[in-house]
């Protein structure tokens, strides 16, 4: 009995000391939690919702929309800063291979080599799945080609 009692005024506490989401903004509460990985538990919490509340706003396509355009925003950032840093990287890895140690040249070398590698795999894979998708336009764009149903 007094967990429960505790349980509502900790709820009732929660309402009254965040007036965004008194004031509607549960759905961009929401949003934030999920899009930082918290859980759609700690998300309900953290917007002082249920979590049957929850399953309603995101069952919103209009909001899984948003959801979804955000977090494409947030990996294009990510992707960038890495990219931003990889060139310096590199820069790095060429200077150790003037290194007075062995054994950093060694390591730097054979991480530019297993990278070099990656990336000539890729680039293939890349072609090979071009070529693929090219004949199956082509295949498909004939008469009588396609699956049939």
């Amino acid at each position: 009995m007094k967990k429960r009692k505790r349980q509502t005024a900790d709820k009732k506490r929660q309402k009254k000391t965040c007036p965004s989401v008194a004031a509607g903004g549960r759905r961009a509460v929401v949003l934030a939690a999920l899009l930082s990985g918290k859980t759609r538990r700690i998300a309900a919490e953290a917007a002082g919702i249920s979590t049957r509340t929850l399953d309603r706003i995101t069952a919103d396509p209009t909001f899984r929309a948003e959801l979804e355009t955000s977090r494409k925003g947030t990996f294009a950032e990510a992707l960038q800063a890495l990219k931003d840093t990889a060139a310096r990287a590199v820069e790095t890895l060429a200077r150790l291979l003037k290194s007075k140690y062995v054994n950093e040249r060694r390591q730097a070398a054979a991480t530019i080599l297993t990278f070099a590698m990656r990336a000539h795999e890729f680039g293939e894979i890349e072609a090979r799945l071009l070529a693929l998708e090219k004949a199956a336009a082509e295949f498909t764009a004939k008469p009588g080609g396609g699956p049939t149903t």
